[in-house]
C-alpha cells in the first residue's frame, strides 16, 4: 500500500476514533499498519510477530486484542470468526 494511502486511512482512523472518544494511540496506529501491510487476514499472534519486526518492539497477545477489540468497534477492523484472522477496513 503506497504511503499516501496509508496516510490518508490513518487520518480517516483518528477522526473516526476522536468521533466515537477513543484515542488512536500510536500502537493502535502500528497495529491497524501491520494489517494495512498484510497481504492476507493475520491472527493476533501474527500481528505479533510482524509488530516485533515493524516496530522493534514487542506486544504481548492480550493488549493486540484489545487494540483489535477498539479497532472493530469503530469498523476499522474486521473479524474473520471463522478463522479467528483480523484485517484492516478500507
Amino acid at each position: 500500500m503506497s504511503t499516501s494511502n496509508k496516510i490518508a486511512i490513518f487520518t480517516k482512523a483518528e477522526q473516526i476514533c476522536r468521533n466515537n472518544g477513543v484515542k488512536f494511540t500510536a500502537k493502535r496506529k502500528n497495529v491497524l499498519g501491520v494489517l494495512l501491510d498484510a497481504d492476507k487476514p493475520l491472527s493476533a499472534y501474527e500481528i505479533v510477530d510482524n509488530y516485533r519486526q515493524t516496530h522493534d518492539e514487542s506486544l504481548p497477545p492480550m493488549s493486540v486484542y484489545r487494540m483489535l477489540d477498539a479497532l472493530s468497534t469503530m469498523s476499522l477492523v474486521h473479524k474473520l470468526s471463522s478463522e479467528n484472522e483480523y484485517l484492516a477496513c478500507s
